[in-house]
């Protein structure tokens, strides 16, 4: 046998251990009181923003669903007083 044959085979890599996801406990506990103050006024503002934007949305939402009855509306008294006519000048 040849040296490289009767060397010991390498040691294996040691892979990277995967970074531990931290609990929200363990993210309080880094962050001093000042820094949790300014984060929780902050998300505080976003959600005085996000509420702002809903309330935006569903009046938006209420005032399409009130054109589209009024233009169904529409159609129908147009639909009533077009077809008559139309009935009319088509009898040959």
């Amino acid at each position: 046998m040849s040296s490289a044959e009767m060397s010991p085979d390498p040691p294996p890599q040691e892979s990277q251990a995967p970074q531990e996801i931290q609990t929200p406990q363990e993210t309080q506990n880094q962050l001093d009181p000042e820094e949790f103050d300014m984060l929780d006024a902050r998300l505080d503002d976003l959600n005085t923003v996000l509420d702002a934007m809903e309330m935006k949305n569903d009046r938006i939402h209420a005032e399409f669903a009130k054109l589209l009855q009024s233009n169904k509306e529409i159609r129908e008294e147009l639909k009533k007083e077009i077809g008559p006519s139309r009935n009319h000048g088509n009898k040959s």
